[in-house]
């Protein structure tokens, strides 16, 4: 890996390409947050059995409520809010070495969350 990292001829694209790839796609995407009040979202809704905020299909995520109970810190126990994915998947690299190189493929995307757009 350290011969990959400090490795100037590639291939491929080097990592200077590829991060102007990025900004330029940050640049090109128009990405709007809009606050909306809850009642407003379509087929989002407060479980009472579960005591969670989810969606119709049973898909995306859920907002559930955790306790928090510890012995370590000045607050013993505490209620928070928490995001809850639990879909099953991998994220990864494909990795291929070329004449003791790494060289990676990977998927540029944007979700809600991410900071600036467009990541790798």
């Amino acid at each position: 890996m350290l011969k990959s990292a400090h490795c100037h001829a590639s291939l491929g694209r080097e990592i200077r390409d590829v991060l102007t790839w990025v900004e330029a796609q940050n640049e090109a995407v128009d990405v709007r947050v809009q606050q909306s009040s809850f009642r407003a979202l379509d087929k989002w809704a407060y479980r009472e059995d579960s005591q969670s905020i989810r969606h119709d299909s049973g898909k995306f995520f859920s907002i559930d409520g955790i306790r928090v109970r510890t012995n370590w810190g000045y607050k013993a126990q505490w209620e928070q809010p928490i995001i809850n994915q639990p879909e099953v998947g991998y994220l990864g690299f494909l990795v291929k070495e070329f004449e003791g190189v790494l060289h990676f493929l990977m998927q540029a995307k944007i979700e809600p969350g991410n900071v600036n757009k467009v990541q790798l």
